[in-house]
């Protein structure tokens, strides 16, 4: 910690604030976070994993805070998804996070979601977002 302070000033929950650096050439960022993420210069060919710990807030209508990624991103393996829910949700389609392309599966864990609502999380290719659905929502198919 104390040579971390030294060289790179101030630490933000004991990690190096890096999102003023760019990162350029090859090889594999590794981030326990994807909230702070450096800046990825133009001729950067490596690779983004991490996000073995995704947390999230969602309020009455929307996510707040979602993450945007401009890059492709490997999930770890076991990776978690938190969401915590302040207020009672609307039924309906929550983007936790966006990508260019997103490899890997995660894992939902929802804290505050009435009883009268379900909850099931969707990684796609470009998207990680959450479906919330009441009891008794009908859905019709043609």
């Amino acid at each position: 910690e104390y040579l971390m302070y030294k060289w790179f000033g101030d630490l933000n929950n004991k990690y190096a604030d890096f999102t003023g650096a760019t990162v350029q050439g090859a090889g594999t960022v590794k981030s326990p976070t994807l909230r702070n993420l450096p800046k990825f210069g133009t001729n950067f060919t490596g690779s983004l994993t991490g996000g073995s710990r995704l947390e999230f807030n969602l309020g009455e209508d929307r996510v707040a805070d979602p993450i945007n990624i401009e890059r492709a991103l490997s999930l770890e393996d076991g990776a978690t998804v938190t969401v915590n829910v302040a207020d009672k949700p609307a039924s309906g389609h929550y983007t936790l996070l966006t990508a260019e392309s997103i490899t890997g599966t995660a894992t939902l864990d929802v804290n505050g979601l009435p009883d009268s609502r379900k909850a099931k999380l969707h990684v796609d290719t470009r998207e990680i977002w959450m479906e919330v659905s009441g009891l008794g929502m009908m859905i019709i198919l043609r």
